[in-house]
């Protein structure tokens, strides 16, 4: 019957749409409440002279594998960032199909929930992460504390998508 099918395509644009702006309006309230957090950006290069005064006096064999490991908390960061919006489509094409029940359980419903809240709540506890990051390497005074500071705080920053997920998903 195209009528139905008709209707039927109607609902799950719907339901897609509906989604989409829960999804969108979490994802702007996280930005604000993580710009909120963060202040101006008027730290970030006192931040940066501090790291790289910490990378000219360390050890050089320190500072060149501190750094190494930077670079990759780095990139793990941005490539939690690419899965968070990668995940984020995910969720909001998936989830009509995931709430009609007909193909998955509840538990499924509250695994895709879970990661909706780690996808909105990315951002403003990322923000926390750095704003602590940041305030530790300005106040330390060793250099391989600085550097240390500043991979463990992208590291961390990086892990609150799934940590995130796993706190608020459902248990084993």
């Amino acid at each position: 019957d195209v009528a139905a099918a008709v209707v039927g395509a109607g609902r799950a644009l719907l339901a897609v749409s509906a989604g989409w702006l829960i999804l969108a309006s979490g994802w702007s309230f996280g930005n604000h409440v993580a710009g909120w957090i963060l202040g101006r950006p008027t730290g970030v290069g006192e931040y940066r002279r501090e790291v790289e005064e910490a990378v000219s006096a360390a050890d050089p064999v320190v500072a060149l594998t501190l750094s190494i490991v930077g670079i990759a908390c780095c990139l793990g960061f941005i490539s939690a960032v690419l899965v968070r919006l990668v995940v984020a489509v995910l969720i909001v094409v998936g989830m009509p199909v995931i709430a009609a029940g007909s193909l998955f359980g509840a538990r499924a419903l509250r695994t895709v929930a879970a990661w909706g809240v780690a996808v909105i709540a990315f951002e403003p506890l990322s923000a926390v992460v750095y704003r602590v990051g940041h305030a530790l390497a300005l106040n330390a005074r060793e250099p391989v504390l600085v550097l240390l500071v500043a991979a463990v705080t992208s590291f961390l920053a990086a892990s609150m998508l799934p940590l995130t997920a796993r706190l608020v998903g459902p248990g084993p």
